[in-house]
């Protein structure tokens, strides 16, 4: 896009929790760690609003918001759904962190809302990106959660149930209003592609950075 910026690193860079490593990714980006604006990550689904470039850290929330150019909304993951979310008309950008427990908490329709309310953005003209993540093929909970998610995103296995996370969120999306057209779910998993770090997989402490951004 023209006007905004967003993507997800890969394994490559290694772990963009560490400071070191971060500067470096960041660098390529042609950017430096005072641009970007994190979230303390608590697999809720709080959402803020980033109305200046003071603040660099918020807590206890899961997603960002903002219209200010200039900056970068970033989020860690290793198997959760970065949510990239586009308002082209009222120049408006969000980045949501959906592991299962955001998703049941419909981290999305929170998101949304507050972009309609806050800053006008429409869902009929929202463009929404599902980023790198533990796709259905993978992603087995246990009967103590399976309960918690539509019976249409899971699929009963051999092996026992399987979640599909991005039809959970992008139905979410579309009873709210976005066109199903203007949702795209990115086709790797984290868990089977060796380019991205998976918690399931490895039992890592090591994270991908996901970024978005006004031009």
């Amino acid at each position: 896009m023209e006007w905004a910026k967003y993507g997800t690193s890969t394994a490559e860079w290694g772990d963009l929790k560490q400071e070191a490593a971060l500067e470096v990714y960041l660098k390529s980006l042609g950017r430096e760690s005072a641009d970007v604006v994190r979230c303390k990550q608590v697999h809720g689904n709080g959402v803020e609003k980033v109305l200046d470039r003071e603040q660099k850290i918020f807590p206890k929330c899961d997603g960002l918001l903002t219209q200010l150019p200039g900056i970068l909304l970033g989020i860690f993951t290793a198997d959760c759904v970065p949510i990239f979310l586009f308002d082209k008309k009222n120049k408006a950008v969000g980045l949501l962190h959906a592991g299962w427990r955001g998703a049941v908490q419909e981290i999305s329709l929170e998101g949304s809302t507050i972009l309609r309310e806050s800053f006008g953005s429409e869902p009929s003209h929202l463009k929404v990106v599902l980023g790198p993540h533990i796709q259905e093929c993978c992603f087995e909970v246990g009967l103590d959660i399976v309960d918690q998610f539509p019976q249409e995103a899971v699929r009963k296995k051999s092996k026992g149930f399987y979640v599909n996370l991005s039809r959970v969120i992008g139905d979410q999306l579309v009873r709210f209003g976005v066109l199903k057209k203007n949702i795209k779910v990115t086709a790797e998993c984290t868990y089977h592609d060796s380019r991205y770090f998976s918690y399931r997989r490895d039992k890592t402490n090591k994270r991908m950075l996901s970024y978005i951004g006004i031009v």
